[in-house]
């Protein structure tokens, strides 16, 4: 029976994605492919060791992309695999963030306490 790959992945702020996933024991190497839904575009395809990648390529937004992880054993038979889908918001590059405002830093003997207006969008 063939192990499942769980797969986590995380749309950079420059538009590229960065994943990671569960290793599978006896693994030889994985295969990785992430393609656009609409076209099937590849944005990245590998071969690695890895339990991770992050593509060269950005995101066209509002598109859907399919991340596919395979795992191969020394025959070239698949052991696992695993698959998820990424939408892009459409607003994904139009969205900007302002340069906060009203910045203060008190120094303390041991620390500095920062504080600054609050950013609209910003979420951490």
């Amino acid at each position: 029976m063939a192990s499942k790959i769980t797969i986590k992945a995380t749309l950079n702020q420059n538009g590229t994605i960065a994943c990671s996933w569960n290793s599978v024991a006896g693994v030889k190497e994985y295969v990785v492919d992430i393609k656009r839904e609409s076209s099937s575009t590849a944005l990245y395809t590998k071969v690695t060791t890895a339990t991770s990648c992050v593509t060269t390529e950005k995101v066209i937004q509002g598109s859907i992309y399919n991340i596919n992880v395979w795992a191969n054993n020394a025959n070239r038979v698949t052991i696992g695999s695993g698959k998820l889908r990424l939408t892009v918001p459409s607003d994904f590059y139009v969205r900007s963030l302002t340069v906060p405002t009203n910045l203060r830093a008190i120094p303390n003997t041991t620390s500095i306490q920062i504080s600054f207006n609050s950013v609209n969008g910003a979420t951490s």
